[in-house]
């Protein structure tokens, strides 16, 4: 037993030496330090320590002892090292410090033998050294005050620490950091230190503990927001750390969150419309444990932006461990997408293995399962395009993956080389200012070295921020973004389909490029490309979804329908030219061609439905299926072929050369045209284009009723594109501006696109190739109206002339009329020179017109003759915008009121007349007929409807005659207008007496019919103008005491004129004491005249024809005399005219005077036109 006590001793050098000896389960060792022993120290425990032997070399002390006291003996053998050793964490070998400022260092320490003291020196020069100060071996933290004074910026400065053992052995351990005179925080990667907000760029900074914030918007802003450190920005808006408490700088400082006590990162901050967020990572060190228990948080914070201190608190990931391993915790970084989501990504604390994880919160507030990204650190993540970017660092090198918002992950990828990396539009640089571009040809490249510690934002231009000696640097850097880079000059063609779709404010287009059909939209901003896989040809469209088919590169269609995500099928058969696809409602209509025949298949979602093809006969070729949709719902079909239809049974050769082929889908399609590559548009008209076989390009208009105007050439070019008025070859973008095509680009190769109304304007979208890029086009066309002749199939289109069916509101007429059964609304910006494309408003017919400024109403009416002598009538109204857009479609079936409802038997409704003031006023006459076997009679009723802008309102009788007889014609009247108090109406119940009313007061009444009211001043009986027909001339009272203007019918009342109809010729007439008529005369019959004033101009508008008809209109100049520019003429002509079509009616004083006597008129004959044309 008493060799359990037995010691050794061994010297280490002239002043040190040890002694051990064991103590049955313990071993102890003790030191001799210059002239005395120390304590004794327990070396180890928990085993028998029997006959311990000691020696030392240079490095270790060596130990041999016995560990059982019987037979078999175990010798083992111990070690200590004499030397320490110290690394230092925090700084990091390069890490830019602000000059005159304070850091913590950090470090981690390993010694066998007891630690007497850790010291501190500085260094400018790495060979002189001063002493800074020491540290108790039981200290993790030394805070080190750097130099206010350097020779220069930055300044490369030295930080030794000194760490020795009980033995007097020390280690050393020594980095380099930059002094920089400002941005002590520019370096943390996971923050944003500047963005583009609002036309300005916005950028944050420290400098002597003081936070900065500034902003350019042609010149350079800043302003001082306070004391702290870690600033980053959002939206203007700057949140930062002071103390343990974060600060929001919105122009005052307000107080959020004070962090419980430890180690803080620099926080992450983003903020929404009206709520704040940032995550923050903490880590908290217990050491009244042993070893020290550590616990780690990645906190998330919300909060309101009006009332920051109103803080919601969430742990995202949590860690613990016991150790005296203790770093700086690691930086999280945060990203809002613009559903609402939340993105944040985190890298472990160091004890836990550097590890990068990403979580997201969803819009409706729920966070999901947090998912491991890689080994790495410094994270940081970006929102671009609908993509989360994810970029970080391993191993001195940067990685990138990324995810569609609504898709999966895709492969990590490794960028380049570098150190903390951000990444924005597609670029990544790192701390170390190398810049990385990533293009789908080439993946990452290296681009170059920019600016070292900067930090960029960004699209097309970058914005980088960035110190350079005592300057803080704020540049731009123009850049082309790599999305729509190509190496496909093919990219765009296909000029039977469709490359760009719009709905509701949301573009979509696909292209090619590097083998792949790739798909974007912009929703007030673009996506990144979407990779749909390898093939060619795409074609895009979009209703209850969007709908994409192309080829595979063996040219197979592939159907790609995106509902909720991307979904997609291979066909099992080839085609022989591009396929094209049209979305009507949540139906898929296909079109693929094959060598003889044409198929269009329907799929709902990727269901099948049904499928309607043609095949023809004697074909060498079939191809380019072209698809529309139009207003009303329907699909339409164009092609060209050879041969002949199967269906056709006609007799006669088979033809060869290729034609033109154009129909509705399910019906038999007709030959337009001879012709090669038909393309279709189908929109509030139809328009097919098509080239020759010599290149020569041509349109058609197709009306919605079946209606073809003739073609026109467009010009040279091969391959076009229709679009509404819009012509797309690569010879040029041509529009048409009612006279000639002009053109508007003509350097993209295979342009495509589609035209967006916005009100009296088309905005144009497309694409094109050019130089290795696909190029997006958007520009605003300003010549809507272009159609110079508005066609229709009755000669009541412009009846009756009870109420206006032409207005003006500003500078632009609006016109509503009747063709096959049904009103129509269109507009003209040039006096009706040319209108717009019509706008279905119903069934009816009889339309009244009239506007507040900005709504425009129609009254119209429909009836029905079910049996002999019996009617069923509606009185129907709506309202539009000044765009024609049907403003009441959310609230009302339809998008219109019936006013009166199919009434009961017996009941005739007559046509209605309207006018807008403070309400809108509609007038109508109703009929009731009571029979009996001994007599009948006919009770009419003048009643006024009136109502609000929404709708709502009610109806008032304002009198009531009584007949003897049963009369069921329609009645054509009343006629209404409104004055500042209220509304005058004239009426002719039974055709014989004119009536008139203010409100329901009876005025007067005198022999007369078909009257027409206008009321242009305050009073209304002094104010009132009526005129009406006796005797087959026209009269005008104010408002009684009618005198005789001139034979006619159909009069108009406008402010100093009355316009009518005689013989099929239009006349007008001023008001004045002497009368004088003035007239066109055309060449075939003329009906239901209208007129409005628009400034000095008159405008007339009437139906013209006999069978076949269309509506016509002329412009007489209100004041003689004035000089007037004739258009297009290349002269000038003087005094009055009007102009009708290719005749021009001059008088005035200039010819009187050259003229004999008795002359009151000259029809001037020009002998040469414009148009080559004589007269």
């Amino acid at each position: 037993p008493e060799s359990l006590y037995t010691p050794s001793v061994a010297g280490i050098d002239g002043e040190h030496g040890i002694v051990v000896w064991g103590s049955r389960d313990t071993l102890y060792y003790s030191l001799r330090l210059g002239m005395k022993w120390g304590s004794p120290v327990v070396w180890e425990k928990g085993e028998y320590f029997i006959s311990p032997q000691v020696t030392v070399d240079n490095n270790w002390i060596y130990l041999a002892y016995l560990s059982q006291v019987e037979i078999p003996y175990l010798i083992r053998i111990r070690k200590l090292s004499l030397t320490p050793s110290i690394e230092i964490v925090f700084p990091e070998e390069g890490e830019k410090c602000i000059l005159g400022g304070k850091i913590n260092l950090k470090w981690k320490c390993v010694s066998d033998l007891p630690l007497t003291r850790i010291c501190v020196y500085t260094s400018f020069n790495g060979t002189e050294w001063d002493f800074a100060g020491s540290v108790a071996p039981s200290e993790s933290i030394f805070t080190l005050s750097l130099p206010h004074d350097v020779p220069s910026l930055p300044f490369y400065f030295y930080i030794r620490m000194d760490a020795e053992n009980a033995v007097g052995r020390i280690a050393s351990d020594t980095v380099h950091v930059w002094l920089t005179y400002l941005f002590s925080t520019l370096d943390y990667n996971n923050q944003r230190k500047v963005e583009e907000s609002g036309g300005r760029v916005y950028y944050t900074w420290t400098y002597g503990g003081k936070v900065y914030l500034g902003f350019y918007d042609g010149e350079y802003h800043a302003v001082e927001v306070g004391s702290g450190k870690y600033p980053c920005i959002s939206r203007g808006r700057v949140f930062y750390l002071n103390g343990r408490t974060l600060y929001l700088y919105d122009g005052k400082v307000h107080e959020v969150y004070t962090l419980p006590p430890g180690f803080y990162s620099p926080p992450s901050f983003a903020c929404g419309e009206d709520t704040g967020y940032a995550v923050v990572d903490v880590e908290q060190v217990d050491r009244g444990v042993f070893p020290p228990h550590l616990t780690y948080n990645v906190y998330f914070l919300s909060f309101p932006l009006d009332a920051p201190s109103q803080v919601s608190l969430t742990s995202l990931a949590f860690y613990e461990n016991y150790t005296e391993d203790t770093l700086p915790p690691a930086s999280s970084s945060l990203v809002l997408d613009s559903p609402g989501g939340i993105h944040v990504v985190w890298n472990t604390p160091s004890w836990k293995g550097d590890e990068v994880y990403y979580r997201e919160r969803l819009p409706s507030g729920g966070w999901m399962t947090p998912r491991f990204i890689s080994s790495g650190s410094h994270p940081f993540v970006d929102f671009h395009g609908d993509f989360v970017h994810v970029v970080w660092q391993d191993d001195n090198k940067v990685y990138h993956v990324r995810r569609w918002l609504y898709g999966d992950w895709e492969e990590i990828e490794e960028a380049g080389y570098g150190a903390k990396p951000q990444i924005s539009g597609g670029y990544v640089i790192g701390a170390d200012g190398f810049m990385h571009t990533w293009t789908y040809g080439d993946g990452w490249t290296f681009t170059g070295d920019i600016y070292p510690s900067s930090r960029l934002c960004g699209d097309s231009v970058f914005w980088v921020l960035y110190s350079k000696g005592d300057e803080l640097r704020l540049s731009s850097l123009v850049i082309e973004p790599p999305w729509f880079f190509t190496d496909d000059s093919l990219s765009t063609f296909g000029n039977n389909q469709r490359k760009v779709a719009y709905k509701d404010g949301r573009i979509e287009l696909v292209f090619t490029g590097y083998g792949h059909v790739f798909y974007r939209y912009h929703e007030g901003y673009w996506s990144e490309p979407i990779d749909l896989g390898k093939g060619i040809l795409p074609c895009i469209s979009m209703g209850d979804y969007t709908s994409v088919v192309y080829l595979t590169p063996d040219s197979f269609p592939v159907h790609v329908w995106m509902d909720g995500g991307i979904k997609d099928t291979v066909f099992g058969f080839k085609v022989t030219s591009p396929p094209s696809c049209v979305v009507k409602a949540d139906t898929v209509y296909l079109a693929v061609s094959r060598s003889d025949s044409i198929r269009v298949l329907r799929y709902c979602r990727g269901d099948f439905i049904d499928e309607w093809g043609l095949r023809f006969a004697g074909s060498q070729g079939v191809g380019y299926p072209s698809l529309g949709v139009d207003m009303e719902g329907r699909v339409h079909v164009a092609f060209f072929a050879t041969g002949r239809l199967q269906q056709d049974s006609r007799p006669g050769r088979i033809p060869l050369v290729p034609q033109v082929y154009y129909g509705l889908y399910g019906s038999s399609p007709e030959v337009i045209a001879s012709g090669l590559h038909p393309s279709l548009y189908a929109g509030d008209m139809v328009e097919v284009t098509w080239e020759d076989n010599l290149s020569c390009i041509y349109r058609m208009l197709i009306a919605l009723d079946g209606e073809k105007y003739p073609s026109q050439e467009v010009g040279d070019g091969v391959y076009p594109v229709a679009g509404e008025f819009v012509n797309f070859s690569s010879e040029g973008i041509r529009y048409w501006d009612g006279v000639n095509w002009n053109v508007i680009y003509s350097d993209l190769l295979y342009p495509a696109g589609t035209i967006h109304r916005q009100g009296f304007y088309y905005r144009l979208y497309a694409v094109g190739y050019r130089d290795g890029r696909v190029v997006w086009l958007d520009t605003l066309l300003s010549v809507p109206s272009r159609i110079p002749v508005l066609y229709t199939d009755t000669p009541f289109s412009t009846a009756y002339s009870n109420a206006r069916r032409v207005i003006s509101v500003g500078d632009t007429l609006y016109l509503a009329y009747v063709s096959s059964g049904e009103v129509y609304l269109t507009f003209s910006l040039d006096h009706g020179r040319h209108w717009g494309v019509p706008v279905r408003v119903g069934e009816g017919m009889a339309p009244a017109l009239g506007s507040d400024g900005e709504r425009l109403y129609v009254a119209w009416f429909r009836e029905e003759s079910s049996v002999p002598d019996m009617k069923t009538c509606w009185i129907y109204l709506g309202a539009y915008s000044r765009y024609l857009e049907p403003l009441w479609s959310d609230t009302v079936r339809e998008g219109h009121l019936i006013l009166f409802p199919p009434p009961v038997t017996g009941v005739v409704l007559g046509v209605p007349s309207l006018a807008v003031g403070e309400s809108v006023y509609v007038a109508i006459e109703r009929r009731r007929i009571i029979s009996s076997p001994e007599l009948s009679y006919t009770h009419a009723y003048l009643e006024v409807g009136v109502f609000s802008p929404d709708g709502e309102g009610r109806w008032m009788v304002l009198d009531s005659l009584s007949r003897t007889g049963g009369d069921i014609t329609t009645p054509l009247s009343p006629s209404i207008d409104v004055y500042p108090k209220g509304f005058v109406v004239a009426w002719d119940p039974w055709g014989e007496e004119v009536r008139v009313y203010d409100r329901d007061d009876l005025l007067g009444s005198y022999p007369g019919s078909e009257p027409h009211v206008e009321c242009s001043g305050s009073v209304a009986f002094l104010n009132t103008k009526v005129v009406s027909v006796l005797d087959g001339k026209v009269q005008v009272g104010y408002p009684l005491s009618p005198y005789p203007v001139g034979e006619g019918n159909s009069p108009l009342a406008l402010p100093r004129f009355t316009v009518y109809e005689r013989d099929g010729d239009i006349y007008w007439v001023r008001d004045a004491l002497v009368v004088e008529e003035d007239s066109i005369v055309t060449s075939l019959p003329s009906h239901y005249p209208q007129a409005v004033l628009c400034g000095d101009t008159l405008v007339l508008v009437w139906t013209e024809g006999d069978e076949e008809y269309r509506i016509m209109t002329a412009r007489v100049p209100v004041n003689p005399g004035r000089l007037v520019y004739l258009d297009n003429l290349g002269f000038d002509v003087p005094s009055f005219f009007n102009v009708y079509r290719d005749t021009f009616f001059i008088s005035g004083d200039e010819f009187y005077e050259s003229m004999d006597a008795g002359f009151d008129s000259l029809v001037y004959e020009f002998p040469l036109l414009s148009s080559g044309r004589e007269y």
